[in-house]
């Protein structure tokens, strides 16, 4: 088994950590059209209240 840590989300405007084995922390931030947002829309808790 492996023992994979989270690590935060690649989305440069985004504070979540994604999953083990996995860049991003949602579709949002996997998307080309999210770096044109003008900030992190992925709706987890942690960036509503940075928004």
């Amino acid at each position: 088994m492996s023992t994979a840590e989270a690590k935060k989300c690649a989305h440069p405007s985004c504070r979540c950590e994604a999953q083990p084995g996995k860049e991003f922390c949602s579709e949002f931030c996997s998307s080309p059209r999210s770096s044109q947002a003008g900030g992190c829309q992925c709706g987890h808790a942690g960036c509503e209240k940075r928004n």
